[in-house]
């Protein structure tokens, strides 16, 4: 079913221009089973069409995020005779990771075509881990890890490539 007007966030007059919210969703035993994360500006929004639109108003303080590294590992899996990479991201900086994208990719730094990741784009609050698997796509179950590679990187992440082998 649907809910309308389950939450109301309040925001305080003192709120940075860019800010950002995290919300979960946890079961009766605190497990999560959903989240979604969002950022936000002050600006007043005056259509879509406008210098305030959704993409560009308000949102220039994003390039103040200070850089951040992340901790990362990654081993190739067998499920039902499939070939999977599990992926995992830390965040064990103070700040934010903002947009942080995860990309297979061939030796020669081209994209794995067909690879479906089970989530992406993800930001990550500091010391927040998340887990994360990618699936090969065609010819999955002949993978091989010397020729693949993770790429990560995000918009204020210092990007690197982390190899699986």
């Amino acid at each position: 079913g649907v809910t309308n007007d389950l939450l109301t966030i309040v925001f305080p007059a003192s709120i940075t221009p860019v800010h950002f919210i995290k919300l979960r969703l946890l079961d009766n035993n605190g497990k999560e089973v959903a989240q979604s994360f969002y950022w936000r500006s002050t600006d007043r929004y005056k259509g879509p069409w406008t210098i305030s639109g959704p993409s560009t108003g308000g949102f220039q303080a994003l390039s103040h995020l200070k850089k951040v590294a992340l901790a990362c590992h990654a081993r190739m899996i067998q499920k039902n005779g499939k070939s999977i990479i599990r992926v995992q991201l830390t965040n064990k900086d103070q700040g934010l990771a903002f947009f942080t994208q995860l990309q297979l990719v061939h030796k020669d730094g081209s994209p794995r075509i067909g690879t479906f990741y089970t989530d992406n784009f993800i930001s990550l609050l500091p010391g927040e881990t998340r887990e994360i698997y990618i699936y090969p796509g065609f010819g999955a179950a002949s993978v091989k890890t010397r020729d693949l590679s993770v790429q990560i990187s995000g918009y204020n992440v210092n990007s690197f490539r982390l190899n699986l082998n």
